[in-house]
Protein backbone atom coordinates (compact mmCIF):
# COMPACT_ATOMS: atom_id res chain seq x y z
CA UNK A 1 0.00 0.00 0.00
CA UNK A 2 2.82 2.32 0.91
CA UNK A 3 4.67 1.53 -2.37
CA UNK A 4 1.51 2.24 -4.35
CA UNK A 5 1.12 5.63 -2.70
CA UNK A 6 4.75 6.47 -3.48
CA UNK A 7 4.27 5.53 -7.15
CA UNK A 8 1.13 7.68 -7.39
CA UNK A 9 2.99 10.61 -5.84
CA UNK A 10 5.90 10.24 -8.27
CA UNK A 11 3.56 10.05 -11.28
CA UNK A 12 1.72 13.15 -10.05
CA UNK A 13 4.99 15.06 -9.71
CA UNK A 14 6.03 14.10 -13.25
CA UNK A 15 2.64 15.08 -14.67
CA UNK A 16 2.70 18.46 -12.94
CA UNK A 17 6.30 19.05 -14.05
CA UNK A 18 5.46 18.23 -17.66
CA UNK A 19 2.36 20.40 -17.62
CA UNK A 20 4.42 23.22 -16.11
CA UNK A 21 6.99 22.96 -18.91
CA UNK A 22 4.27 23.02 -21.55
CA UNK A 23 2.44 25.91 -19.94
CA UNK A 24 5.69 27.92 -19.92
CA UNK A 25 5.62 28.02 -23.73
CA UNK A 26 3.90 30.93 -25.48
CA UNK A 27 0.38 30.45 -26.69
CA UNK A 28 0.09 28.73 -30.10
CA UNK A 29 3.70 27.51 -29.79
CA UNK A 30 5.01 23.95 -29.91
CA UNK A 31 8.32 22.16 -29.39
CA UNK A 32 9.61 18.71 -30.24
CA UNK A 33 12.94 16.89 -30.47
CA UNK A 34 13.19 14.82 -33.63
CA UNK A 35 16.44 12.89 -33.90
CA UNK A 36 19.35 15.37 -33.72
CA UNK A 37 17.06 18.34 -34.45
CA UNK A 38 14.96 20.59 -32.24
CA UNK A 39 11.80 21.85 -33.94
CA UNK A 40 9.68 24.75 -32.74
CA UNK A 41 6.64 26.47 -34.18
CA UNK A 42 5.53 29.91 -33.05
CA UNK A 43 3.29 32.77 -34.12
CA UNK A 44 4.26 36.41 -34.58
CA UNK A 45 2.31 39.57 -35.31
CA UNK A 46 3.41 42.80 -36.95
CA UNK A 47 2.38 45.78 -39.02
CA UNK A 48 3.96 44.16 -42.08
CA UNK A 49 4.47 40.56 -43.10
CA UNK A 50 8.24 40.93 -42.68
CA UNK A 51 7.94 42.30 -39.13
CA UNK A 52 5.45 39.54 -38.25
CA UNK A 53 7.88 36.93 -39.59
CA UNK A 54 10.71 38.44 -37.52
CA UNK A 55 8.49 38.34 -34.44
CA UNK A 56 7.61 34.69 -35.12
CA UNK A 57 11.29 33.82 -35.56
CA UNK A 58 12.17 35.46 -32.23
CA UNK A 59 9.33 33.60 -30.55
CA UNK A 60 10.42 30.26 -32.05
CA UNK A 61 14.00 30.80 -30.85
CA UNK A 62 12.61 31.61 -27.41
CA UNK A 63 10.57 28.38 -27.44
CA UNK A 64 13.68 26.28 -28.11
CA UNK A 65 15.76 28.10 -25.50
CA UNK A 66 12.99 27.84 -22.89
CA UNK A 67 12.35 24.16 -23.63
CA UNK A 68 16.05 23.30 -23.36
CA UNK A 69 16.52 25.34 -20.18
CA UNK A 70 19.06 27.74 -21.68
CA UNK A 71 19.84 30.91 -19.76
CA UNK A 72 19.56 34.48 -21.00
CA UNK A 73 23.24 34.73 -21.93
CA UNK A 74 23.05 31.64 -24.15
CA UNK A 75 19.93 33.02 -25.83
CA UNK A 76 21.62 36.36 -26.48
CA UNK A 77 24.70 34.68 -27.97
CA UNK A 78 22.47 32.51 -30.16
CA UNK A 79 20.60 35.57 -31.40
CA UNK A 80 23.85 37.38 -32.20
CA UNK A 81 25.47 34.34 -33.83
CA UNK A 82 22.75 32.08 -35.27
CA UNK A 83 24.27 28.87 -36.67
CA UNK A 84 24.61 28.51 -40.42
CA UNK A 85 22.59 25.28 -40.25
CA UNK A 86 19.59 26.98 -38.61
CA UNK A 87 16.62 26.77 -40.93
CA UNK A 88 13.13 28.21 -40.79
CA UNK A 89 10.08 28.04 -43.02
CA UNK A 90 6.92 30.10 -43.09
CA UNK A 91 3.99 27.79 -42.36
CA UNK A 92 1.19 30.30 -42.82
CA UNK A 93 0.64 34.02 -43.28
CA UNK A 94 -2.60 35.92 -42.78
CA UNK A 95 -3.40 39.59 -43.14
CA UNK A 96 -5.90 40.92 -40.61
CA UNK A 97 -7.62 44.27 -40.40
CA UNK A 98 -4.68 46.02 -38.75
CA UNK A 99 -1.79 43.55 -38.65
CA UNK A 100 -0.20 40.46 -40.15
CA UNK A 101 -0.01 37.07 -38.42
CA UNK A 102 2.74 34.65 -39.44
CA UNK A 103 3.30 31.11 -38.20
CA UNK A 104 6.87 29.90 -38.58
CA UNK A 105 8.64 26.55 -38.18
CA UNK A 106 12.24 26.65 -36.92
CA UNK A 107 14.76 23.78 -36.99
CA UNK A 108 18.02 23.88 -35.01
CA UNK A 109 20.37 20.90 -34.78
CA UNK A 110 21.81 19.77 -31.46
CA UNK A 111 25.40 19.85 -32.74
CA UNK A 112 25.18 23.59 -33.44
CA UNK A 113 23.94 24.26 -29.90
CA UNK A 114 26.72 22.15 -28.44
CA UNK A 115 29.28 23.98 -30.57
CA UNK A 116 27.95 27.36 -29.41
CA UNK A 117 28.05 26.20 -25.78
CA UNK A 118 31.58 24.81 -25.95
CA UNK A 119 33.03 27.85 -27.72
CA UNK A 120 31.38 31.26 -27.41
CA UNK A 121 29.24 30.51 -24.34
CA UNK A 122 31.93 28.93 -22.14
CA UNK A 123 34.45 31.62 -23.12
CA UNK A 124 31.96 34.42 -22.41
CA UNK A 125 30.88 32.93 -19.06
CA UNK A 126 34.50 32.50 -18.02
CA UNK A 127 35.24 36.13 -18.89
CA UNK A 128 32.16 37.34 -17.00
CA UNK A 129 33.06 35.25 -13.94
CA UNK A 130 36.57 36.70 -13.97
CA UNK A 131 35.13 40.22 -14.16
CA UNK A 132 32.69 39.52 -11.33
CA UNK A 133 35.46 37.99 -9.23
CA UNK A 134 37.61 41.09 -9.78
CA UNK A 135 34.75 43.28 -8.55
CA UNK A 136 34.35 41.02 -5.51
CA UNK A 137 38.03 41.49 -4.72
CA UNK A 138 37.63 45.27 -5.08
CA UNK A 139 34.55 45.24 -2.83
CA UNK A 140 36.31 43.25 -0.12
CA UNK A 141 39.28 45.62 -0.19
CA UNK A 142 37.04 48.70 -0.04
CA UNK A 143 35.00 47.23 2.83
CA UNK A 144 38.15 46.53 4.82
CA UNK A 145 39.43 50.08 4.24
CA UNK A 146 36.00 51.46 5.21
CA UNK A 147 35.98 49.56 8.51
CA UNK A 148 39.48 50.81 9.32
CA UNK A 149 38.45 54.41 8.51
CA UNK A 150 35.31 54.06 10.65
CA UNK A 151 37.39 52.73 13.55
CA UNK A 152 39.78 55.68 13.21
CA UNK A 153 36.87 58.13 13.29
CA UNK A 154 37.19 59.13 9.60
CA UNK A 155 33.45 58.82 9.07
CA UNK A 156 33.29 60.76 5.81
CA UNK A 157 35.93 58.60 4.17
CA UNK A 158 34.35 55.45 5.60
CA UNK A 159 30.94 56.45 4.25
CA UNK A 160 32.33 56.93 0.73
CA UNK A 161 34.28 53.65 0.85
CA UNK A 162 31.27 51.68 2.07
CA UNK A 163 29.24 53.00 -0.85
CA UNK A 164 32.00 52.19 -3.34
CA UNK A 165 32.14 48.63 -1.95
CA UNK A 166 28.37 48.31 -2.31
CA UNK A 167 28.57 49.70 -5.85
CA UNK A 168 31.30 47.17 -6.76
CA UNK A 169 29.08 44.35 -5.47
CA UNK A 170 26.13 45.61 -7.51
CA UNK A 171 28.34 45.73 -10.60
CA UNK A 172 29.47 42.14 -10.01
CA UNK A 173 25.90 40.94 -9.49
CA UNK A 174 24.78 42.70 -12.68
CA UNK A 175 27.47 40.85 -14.61
CA UNK A 176 26.21 37.53 -13.24
CA UNK A 177 22.52 38.23 -13.88
CA UNK A 178 22.26 36.55 -17.34
CA UNK A 179 24.17 33.41 -16.28
CA UNK A 180 22.24 30.36 -15.15
CA UNK A 181 24.95 27.76 -15.78
CA UNK A 182 26.63 26.36 -12.66
CA UNK A 183 29.24 24.22 -14.44
CA UNK A 184 31.77 26.85 -15.57
CA UNK A 185 34.53 28.06 -13.22
CA UNK A 186 36.29 31.41 -13.09
CA UNK A 187 39.90 31.39 -14.25
CA UNK A 188 41.67 32.48 -11.06
CA UNK A 189 39.52 31.75 -8.01
CA UNK A 190 37.83 28.69 -9.58
CA UNK A 191 34.43 29.95 -8.43
CA UNK A 192 31.09 29.21 -10.10
CA UNK A 193 28.33 31.74 -10.67
CA UNK A 194 26.17 30.66 -7.65
CA UNK A 195 29.17 30.87 -5.30
CA UNK A 196 30.10 34.34 -6.53
CA UNK A 197 26.51 35.53 -6.14
CA UNK A 198 26.38 34.29 -2.55
CA UNK A 199 29.64 36.00 -1.54
CA UNK A 200 28.78 39.25 -3.36
CA UNK A 201 25.40 39.44 -1.62
CA UNK A 202 27.08 38.92 1.78
CA UNK A 203 29.72 41.61 1.16
CA UNK A 204 27.05 43.99 -0.16
CA UNK A 205 24.98 43.50 2.98
CA UNK A 206 27.97 44.28 5.20
CA UNK A 207 28.83 47.43 3.18
CA UNK A 208 25.21 48.62 3.22
CA UNK A 209 25.04 48.17 7.00
CA UNK A 210 28.20 50.25 7.46
CA UNK A 211 26.88 52.99 5.17
CA UNK A 212 23.56 53.08 7.06
CA UNK A 213 25.38 53.40 10.43
CA UNK A 214 27.24 56.51 9.30
CA UNK A 215 24.15 57.88 7.56
CA UNK A 216 22.31 57.66 10.89
CA UNK A 217 25.08 59.70 12.52
CA UNK A 218 24.67 62.34 9.79
CA UNK A 219 21.04 62.95 10.73
CA UNK A 220 22.23 64.61 13.94
CA UNK A 221 23.64 67.42 11.79
CA UNK A 222 20.18 68.57 10.75
CA UNK A 223 20.04 70.86 13.79
CA UNK A 224 23.04 72.76 12.47
CA UNK A 225 21.47 75.90 10.99
CA UNK A 226 24.48 76.39 8.74
CA UNK A 227 23.78 73.05 7.05
CA UNK A 228 20.00 72.79 7.32
CA UNK A 229 19.22 74.36 3.92
CA UNK A 230 21.99 72.40 2.16
CA UNK A 231 20.82 69.15 3.74
CA UNK A 232 17.23 69.91 2.71
CA UNK A 233 18.29 70.36 -0.94
CA UNK A 234 20.48 67.24 -0.69
CA UNK A 235 17.49 65.28 0.66
CA UNK A 236 15.37 66.48 -2.29
CA UNK A 237 18.08 65.41 -4.76
CA UNK A 238 18.37 62.06 -2.96
CA UNK A 239 14.59 61.56 -3.12
CA UNK A 240 14.47 62.39 -6.85
CA UNK A 241 17.42 60.08 -7.46
CA UNK A 242 15.78 57.27 -5.51
CA UNK A 243 12.65 57.65 -7.65
CA UNK A 244 14.69 57.39 -10.86
CA UNK A 245 16.55 54.37 -9.45
CA UNK A 246 13.23 52.70 -8.66
CA UNK A 247 12.07 53.37 -12.23
CA UNK A 248 15.39 52.06 -13.58
CA UNK A 249 14.91 48.78 -11.67
CA UNK A 250 12.27 47.87 -14.25
CA UNK A 251 14.45 48.77 -17.23
CA UNK A 252 16.29 45.39 -17.46
CA UNK A 253 12.98 43.52 -17.88
CA UNK A 254 11.87 45.94 -20.59
CA UNK A 255 15.28 45.76 -22.22
CA UNK A 256 15.24 41.95 -22.32
CA UNK A 257 12.08 42.08 -24.39
CA UNK A 258 13.20 44.98 -26.57
CA UNK A 259 13.45 42.76 -29.68
CA UNK A 260 9.75 41.89 -29.39
CA UNK A 261 8.56 45.42 -28.60
CA UNK A 262 6.64 47.27 -31.35
CA UNK A 263 8.41 50.26 -32.87
CA UNK A 264 5.94 52.79 -31.39
CA UNK A 265 6.52 51.45 -27.86
CA UNK A 266 10.28 51.52 -28.40
CA UNK A 267 10.08 55.17 -29.40
CA UNK A 268 8.08 55.95 -26.24
CA UNK A 269 10.63 54.01 -24.16
CA UNK A 270 13.46 56.01 -25.71
CA UNK A 271 11.66 59.27 -24.88
CA UNK A 272 11.31 58.13 -21.25
CA UNK A 273 15.03 57.38 -21.10
CA UNK A 274 15.82 60.85 -22.46
CA UNK A 275 13.55 62.50 -19.88
CA UNK A 276 15.11 60.57 -16.98
CA UNK A 277 18.59 61.34 -18.28
CA UNK A 278 17.79 65.09 -18.39
CA UNK A 279 16.40 64.86 -14.86
CA UNK A 280 19.67 63.33 -13.66
CA UNK A 281 21.63 66.08 -15.41
CA UNK A 282 19.59 68.71 -13.53
CA UNK A 283 20.22 66.88 -10.25
CA UNK A 284 23.95 66.80 -11.01
CA UNK A 285 23.98 70.59 -11.47
CA UNK A 286 21.99 71.12 -8.24
CA UNK A 287 24.39 68.82 -6.38
CA UNK A 288 27.32 70.94 -7.52
CA UNK A 289 25.69 74.05 -6.03
CA UNK A 290 25.10 72.23 -2.73
CA UNK A 291 28.72 71.06 -2.61
CA UNK A 292 29.94 74.65 -3.01
CA UNK A 293 27.85 75.68 0.02
CA UNK A 294 29.12 72.93 2.37
CA UNK A 295 32.33 73.70 4.30
CA UNK A 296 35.20 71.26 3.88
CA UNK A 297 35.15 70.64 7.62
CA UNK A 298 31.76 68.90 7.31
CA UNK A 299 33.31 65.63 6.24
CA UNK A 300 30.25 63.39 6.55
CA UNK A 301 28.04 65.69 4.46
CA UNK A 302 30.68 66.02 1.76
CA UNK A 303 31.09 62.23 1.77
CA UNK A 304 27.35 61.86 1.26
CA UNK A 305 27.52 64.35 -1.62
CA UNK A 306 30.27 62.21 -3.16
CA UNK A 307 28.07 59.11 -2.84
CA UNK A 308 25.10 60.86 -4.44
CA UNK A 309 27.35 62.05 -7.27
CA UNK A 310 28.54 58.49 -7.87
CA UNK A 311 24.94 57.27 -7.92
CA UNK A 312 23.95 59.95 -10.44
CA UNK A 313 26.95 59.27 -12.68
CA UNK A 314 26.46 55.51 -12.61
CA UNK A 315 22.75 55.75 -13.35
CA UNK A 316 23.35 58.33 -16.10
CA UNK A 317 25.84 56.03 -17.80
CA UNK A 318 23.39 53.14 -17.54
CA UNK A 319 20.51 55.13 -19.04
CA UNK A 320 22.77 56.45 -21.80
CA UNK A 321 23.92 52.93 -22.69
CA UNK A 322 20.34 51.67 -22.60
CA UNK A 323 19.18 54.48 -24.88
CA UNK A 324 21.90 53.55 -27.39
CA UNK A 325 20.64 49.94 -27.36
CA UNK A 326 17.03 51.07 -27.86
CA UNK A 327 18.01 53.46 -30.67
CA UNK A 328 19.90 50.65 -32.36
CA UNK A 329 16.88 48.36 -32.10
CA UNK A 330 14.67 51.04 -33.65
CA UNK A 331 17.08 51.61 -36.54
CA UNK A 332 18.28 48.05 -36.99
CA UNK A 333 16.27 45.30 -35.21
CA UNK A 334 18.22 42.48 -33.57
CA UNK A 335 16.55 39.77 -35.63
CA UNK A 336 17.57 41.60 -38.81
CA UNK A 337 21.15 41.83 -37.52
CA UNK A 338 21.04 38.13 -36.66
CA UNK A 339 19.86 37.25 -40.17
CA UNK A 340 22.57 39.44 -41.66
CA UNK A 341 25.21 37.79 -39.46
CA UNK A 342 23.94 34.35 -40.44
CA UNK A 343 24.07 35.30 -44.12
CA UNK A 344 27.61 36.64 -43.72
CA UNK A 345 28.76 33.43 -42.04
CA UNK A 346 26.98 31.39 -44.70
CA UNK A 347 28.89 33.29 -47.38
CA UNK A 348 32.20 32.15 -45.87
CA UNK A 349 31.33 28.78 -44.30
CA UNK A 350 28.65 27.07 -46.40
CA UNK A 351 29.15 23.75 -48.15
CA UNK A 352 29.45 24.42 -51.91
CA UNK A 353 26.48 23.08 -53.84
CA UNK A 354 27.94 23.54 -57.32
CA UNK A 355 25.00 25.71 -58.36
CA UNK A 356 27.39 28.49 -59.37
CA UNK A 357 31.16 28.94 -59.17
CA UNK A 358 33.33 31.85 -60.33
CA UNK A 359 37.03 31.26 -61.04
CA UNK A 360 39.66 33.91 -61.71
CA UNK A 361 43.24 33.31 -62.89
CA UNK A 362 45.99 35.81 -62.10
CA UNK A 363 47.44 37.55 -65.20
CA UNK A 364 50.92 37.05 -63.73
CA UNK A 365 52.88 34.13 -62.39
CA UNK A 366 56.27 32.69 -61.49
CA UNK A 367 58.87 32.03 -64.18
CA UNK A 368 59.71 28.28 -63.94
CA UNK A 369 62.90 28.72 -66.01
CA UNK A 370 64.38 31.33 -63.68
CA UNK A 371 66.91 30.41 -61.00
CA UNK A 372 65.41 33.06 -58.72
CA UNK A 373 61.83 33.59 -57.64
CA UNK A 374 60.55 36.20 -60.06
CA UNK A 375 57.11 37.29 -61.21
CA UNK A 376 56.36 37.60 -64.91
CA UNK A 377 53.29 38.73 -66.80
CA UNK A 378 51.53 35.84 -68.52
CA UNK A 379 49.57 38.14 -70.88
CA UNK A 380 46.67 35.74 -70.28
CA UNK A 381 43.62 37.11 -68.51
CA UNK A 382 41.12 34.30 -68.01
CA UNK A 383 38.06 33.75 -65.85
CA UNK A 384 34.87 31.74 -65.93
CA UNK A 385 31.50 30.88 -64.41
CA UNK A 386 30.46 27.26 -63.97
CA UNK A 387 27.38 25.42 -62.75
CA UNK A 388 26.72 21.70 -62.33
CA UNK A 389 24.30 19.37 -60.60
CA UNK A 390 23.38 15.69 -60.58
CA UNK A 391 19.72 14.67 -60.51
CA UNK A 392 18.87 11.20 -59.22
CA UNK A 393 20.15 8.69 -56.68
CA UNK A 394 21.58 5.40 -57.96
CA UNK A 395 20.98 6.47 -61.55
CA UNK A 396 20.34 9.87 -62.98
CA UNK A 397 21.36 12.80 -65.12
CA UNK A 398 24.30 15.15 -64.60
CA UNK A 399 24.17 18.60 -66.21
CA UNK A 400 26.92 21.22 -66.34
CA UNK A 401 27.28 24.57 -68.05
CA UNK A 402 30.07 27.14 -68.15
CA UNK A 403 30.69 30.64 -69.48
CA UNK A 404 34.35 31.59 -69.78
CA UNK A 405 36.94 33.88 -71.29
CA UNK A 406 39.89 31.93 -72.69
CA UNK A 407 43.10 33.09 -74.37
CA UNK A 408 45.04 31.02 -76.93
CA UNK A 409 48.59 31.99 -77.90
CA UNK A 410 49.33 32.98 -81.51
CA UNK A 411 52.67 32.76 -83.30
CA UNK A 412 53.27 36.42 -84.14
CA UNK A 413 53.98 38.97 -81.42
CA UNK A 414 52.10 42.22 -81.05
CA UNK A 415 53.59 45.55 -82.15
CA UNK A 416 54.84 46.24 -78.62
CA UNK A 417 56.42 42.78 -78.34
CA UNK A 418 53.66 41.25 -76.23
CA UNK A 419 51.90 37.92 -76.69
CA UNK A 420 49.42 37.80 -79.57
CA UNK A 421 46.22 36.04 -78.52
CA UNK A 422 43.04 34.57 -79.88
CA UNK A 423 40.47 35.45 -77.25
CA UNK A 424 37.18 33.59 -77.06
CA UNK A 425 34.12 34.27 -74.93
CA UNK A 426 32.63 30.79 -74.91
CA UNK A 427 29.81 28.81 -73.39
CA UNK A 428 29.45 25.06 -73.01
CA UNK A 429 26.71 22.64 -72.01
CA UNK A 430 27.43 19.04 -70.96
CA UNK A 431 24.93 16.26 -70.32
CA UNK A 432 25.90 13.00 -68.65
CA UNK A 433 24.01 9.85 -67.68
CA UNK A 434 25.32 8.00 -64.66
CA UNK A 435 24.86 4.72 -62.86
CA UNK A 436 27.99 2.79 -61.98
CA UNK A 437 29.91 5.34 -64.04
CA UNK A 438 28.99 8.27 -66.24
CA UNK A 439 29.05 8.86 -69.99
CA UNK A 440 27.87 11.95 -71.78
CA UNK A 441 28.15 14.47 -74.57
CA UNK A 442 28.51 18.21 -74.74
CA UNK A 443 28.59 21.20 -77.01
CA UNK A 444 30.49 24.48 -76.84
CA UNK A 445 30.26 27.67 -78.88
CA UNK A 446 31.76 31.15 -79.01
CA UNK A 447 29.69 34.21 -78.34
CA UNK A 448 32.62 36.29 -79.55
CA UNK A 449 36.18 35.63 -80.74
CA UNK A 450 38.82 38.25 -81.42
CA UNK A 451 42.42 38.22 -82.69
CA UNK A 452 44.64 41.28 -83.01
CA UNK A 453 41.79 43.60 -82.05
CA UNK A 454 39.53 42.29 -84.83
CA UNK A 455 36.54 39.96 -84.74
CA UNK A 456 37.31 36.59 -86.31
CA UNK A 457 35.36 33.43 -87.06
CA UNK A 458 33.59 31.95 -84.04
CA UNK A 459 34.32 28.34 -83.12
CA UNK A 460 32.13 25.47 -82.01
CA UNK A 461 33.27 22.37 -80.17
CA UNK A 462 31.86 18.84 -79.91
CA UNK A 463 32.56 17.09 -76.62
CA UNK A 464 32.45 13.53 -75.27
CA UNK A 465 32.88 12.86 -71.59
CA UNK A 466 33.28 10.09 -69.03
CA UNK A 467 33.37 10.34 -65.27
CA UNK A 468 31.84 9.54 -61.92
CA UNK A 469 29.34 11.27 -59.63
CA UNK A 470 29.53 11.96 -55.90
CA UNK A 471 25.89 11.23 -55.07
CA UNK A 472 26.09 12.86 -51.64
CA UNK A 473 27.32 16.19 -53.01
CA UNK A 474 25.53 15.93 -56.39
CA UNK A 475 28.76 16.84 -58.20
CA UNK A 476 31.17 15.05 -60.51
CA UNK A 477 33.85 13.22 -58.52
CA UNK A 478 36.07 12.84 -61.60
CA UNK A 479 35.71 13.84 -65.22
CA UNK A 480 37.51 13.35 -68.54
CA UNK A 481 36.43 15.43 -71.55
CA UNK A 482 37.58 14.86 -75.14
CA UNK A 483 36.72 17.66 -77.58
CA UNK A 484 37.05 18.42 -81.30
CA UNK A 485 36.41 21.54 -83.38
CA UNK A 486 35.12 21.42 -87.00
CA UNK A 487 37.85 22.54 -89.44
CA UNK A 488 38.27 26.05 -90.76
CA UNK A 489 37.50 26.54 -94.45
CA UNK A 490 41.19 26.56 -95.49
CA UNK A 491 41.99 25.88 -99.15
CA UNK A 492 45.04 23.75 -98.39
CA UNK A 493 45.00 20.67 -96.18
CA UNK A 494 46.45 21.21 -92.73
CA UNK A 495 46.56 18.25 -90.35
CA UNK A 496 46.05 20.40 -87.27
CA UNK A 497 42.92 21.86 -88.85
CA UNK A 498 41.28 18.44 -89.16
CA UNK A 499 42.87 16.40 -86.40
CA UNK A 500 42.67 18.99 -83.64
CA UNK A 501 41.61 17.86 -80.17
CA UNK A 502 41.43 18.82 -76.53
CA UNK A 503 41.65 16.58 -73.47
CA UNK A 504 40.75 17.88 -70.01
CA UNK A 505 40.68 15.99 -66.71
CA UNK A 506 39.32 16.79 -63.25
CA UNK A 507 39.63 14.82 -60.00
CA UNK A 508 37.96 15.87 -56.75
CA UNK A 509 39.34 14.30 -53.57
CA UNK A 510 36.34 14.71 -51.30
CA UNK A 511 35.30 18.31 -50.79
CA UNK A 512 38.75 19.68 -49.92
CA UNK A 513 41.09 19.08 -52.87
CA UNK A 514 40.75 19.38 -56.66
CA UNK A 515 43.31 18.28 -59.25
CA UNK A 516 43.11 19.21 -62.92
CA UNK A 517 45.12 18.80 -66.13
CA UNK A 518 44.60 19.61 -69.79
CA UNK A 519 46.15 19.48 -73.25
CA UNK A 520 44.87 20.87 -76.53
CA UNK A 521 46.03 21.19 -80.12
CA UNK A 522 43.99 23.72 -82.09
CA UNK A 523 44.10 25.78 -85.26
CA UNK A 524 43.57 29.46 -84.56
CA UNK A 525 42.89 32.32 -86.94
CA UNK A 526 45.45 35.14 -86.72
CA UNK A 527 45.82 38.52 -88.41
CA UNK A 528 48.04 37.09 -91.16
CA UNK A 529 46.66 33.57 -91.70
CA UNK A 530 46.15 30.60 -89.36
CA UNK A 531 48.35 29.26 -86.56
CA UNK A 532 48.84 25.93 -84.90
CA UNK A 533 48.42 26.44 -81.14
CA UNK A 534 49.33 24.00 -78.36
CA UNK A 535 48.39 24.62 -74.72
CA UNK A 536 48.87 22.41 -71.67
CA UNK A 537 48.27 22.78 -67.95
CA UNK A 538 48.30 20.99 -64.60
CA UNK A 539 46.87 22.43 -61.42
CA UNK A 540 45.84 21.72 -57.84
CA UNK A 541 43.55 23.57 -55.46
CA UNK A 542 42.34 23.25 -51.87
CA UNK A 543 39.31 24.70 -50.12
CA UNK A 544 39.77 26.93 -47.06
CA UNK A 545 37.18 27.93 -46.05
CA UNK A 546 34.90 25.62 -48.00
CA UNK A 547 33.40 28.10 -50.50
CA UNK A 548 36.88 29.29 -51.58
CA UNK A 549 39.13 27.15 -53.75
CA UNK A 550 42.72 28.42 -53.74
CA UNK A 551 44.97 26.92 -56.36
CA UNK A 552 48.20 26.95 -58.32
CA UNK A 553 48.53 25.95 -61.97
CA UNK A 554 51.41 25.36 -64.35
CA UNK A 555 50.59 26.43 -67.92
CA UNK A 556 52.57 26.28 -71.13
CA UNK A 557 51.93 27.15 -74.76
CA UNK A 558 53.54 26.91 -78.17
CA UNK A 559 52.26 28.52 -81.38
CA UNK A 560 53.52 28.29 -84.97
CA UNK A 561 52.29 29.99 -88.11
CA UNK A 562 50.91 27.64 -90.78
CA UNK A 563 52.11 30.14 -93.39
CA UNK A 564 55.71 30.48 -92.17
CA UNK A 565 57.17 27.93 -89.74
CA UNK A 566 59.88 30.41 -88.72
CA UNK A 567 57.23 32.55 -87.04
CA UNK A 568 56.58 30.96 -83.65
CA UNK A 569 56.28 31.69 -79.96
CA UNK A 570 56.28 29.65 -76.75
CA UNK A 571 56.34 30.17 -73.02
CA UNK A 572 55.25 28.90 -69.63
CA UNK A 573 54.55 30.12 -66.12
CA UNK A 574 53.12 29.08 -62.79
CA UNK A 575 50.04 31.14 -61.99
CA UNK A 576 47.48 31.22 -59.19
CA UNK A 577 43.72 31.05 -59.22
CA UNK A 578 40.84 31.47 -56.79
CA UNK A 579 37.29 30.16 -57.10
CA UNK A 580 34.21 31.02 -55.07
CA UNK A 581 31.30 28.56 -55.08
CA UNK A 582 27.72 28.91 -53.95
Amino acid sequence: MKDTAVRIALVSILVFAASGAVSALPRDASFQALGPDYIAEAVGKGDTEASAQNSALRAAIGVIMESLGKDRLFTELFMKNPPVTMDWKKVSSEKGLSSWTVRLRLVVDDESLRLLYNTAYVATVSTILDGSEARLSDAEGLSLSAREAETDGQLGRAMSLYWQARDACDSGLDLLSPIGDAAVFSTFGKKKAPELREVLVAVRGSASAGYDRIRAAERGLAADEELSSSLAVLDDIDADLTAVEAWADGVPDRLRGVEETPRAELTAFRDELEAKYRSLSDSRLALGRVEDAVPRSKEIVRARIDVVRRRIDGLSDYLKTTKVAVDREIRNPAIVRAKRAQNARWAFLHEPSGSLAFRFYTPFGLDPSSNDISLIGSDLFEFGLRSEHAFGDEKGVWIASSLSKEDSALAASTEDGGLAKSTGYSQSIDLGFYGRGMLGIGFSWDWLRRAGGENVEKRIELRALAGGVDRARRLASWLMVLSWEPPYGIDEFEAVNVFNFGLDGLLRLGSAVELSAGFELRPRESEAYYDSSIAYSAGAGFRLPKPFLWGIEFIGYSAESLLDSDVSDSGSCVRMFVEYSL
